[in-house]
């Protein structure tokens, strides 16, 4: 793969140094035909790259991506400003709930809202994925692209009997069944050999810890059946 980027692409250079990364970002920013598509994509950006959410409605950063933007239907100026704000606010809605999602583990289920008359309560699974630090920006990158709830977690918090290499880092990741099989499908298709990663998995069922992705794979198949 060459490592020559478009003028447009290299002008997000200082917010996404790694050139394989930025090329990721605007290779699927580029496939999008509405603006609804790239929510995943401008969070996987800050979260990875650590972008902090005010940068996100300053002109000088957002209209950097206008030229990115070119089969996105009916764009406007005005348009480019308030899907970036409603990012903006996602992601701040996401941060204000983290304290939330880090106490949750030690839970069984997570249900969401209650839900409205006729409607069928939504449970969500978290798995704690032990994985080695140099696979970890794809996994987040992995994640947050397929639009799942993530961060990073202190592994000392756990508890266990078998152990974790020192060179692992602890990933807390929360989506439904649906959305976390869709997760580990697309990690098992990565040139990443996943097999010796590790995972603790919650559900409203069950609990399991130490287990390996295909183990969890499995359980998640339980919960949709």
């Amino acid at each position: 793969m060459q490592d020559i980027l478009t003028e447009e692409a290299e002008k997000l250079a200082p917010f996404v140094p790694d050139k394989q990364r930025l090329r990721q970002y605007v290779e699927r920013l580029k496939q999008c035909t509405s603006m609804q598509q790239t929510h995943d994509i401008l969070l996987a950006m800050c979260h990875n790259e650590g972008i902090a959410p005010d940068l996100l409605t300053r002109s000088g950063f957002y209209k950097l991506f206008d030229p990115l933007l070119e089969n996105v239907a009916h764009k406007s100026k005005g348009t480019l400003y308030n899907h970036f704000l409603e990012v903006q606010q996602m992601l701040k809605r996401q941060k204000a709930s983290e304290p939330v999602v880090m106490k949750s583990i030690f839970s069984g289920g997570i249900p969401l809202k209650a839900p409205a008359p006729g409607e069928e309560a939504i449970h969500l699974i978290e798995v704690v994925i032990y994985a080695p630090d140099a696979d970890s920006k794809q996994l987040l990158m992995t994640a947050a692209l397929k639009g799942s709830v993530y961060r990073k977690i202190d592994r000392k918090r756990f508890n266990r009997e078998y152990a974790v290499p020192r060179d692992y880092r602890a990933f807390l990741v929360r989506d439904t069944a649906a959305g976390m099989h869709a997760l580990l499908h697309e990690l098992s298709a990565l040139q990443t050999d996943t097999s010796l990663w590790r995972a603790d998995y919650r559900s409203q069922w069950r609990g399991e810890e130490g287990i390996t992705l295909a183990d969890v794979s499995d359980l998640l198949g339980q919960e949709e059946s």
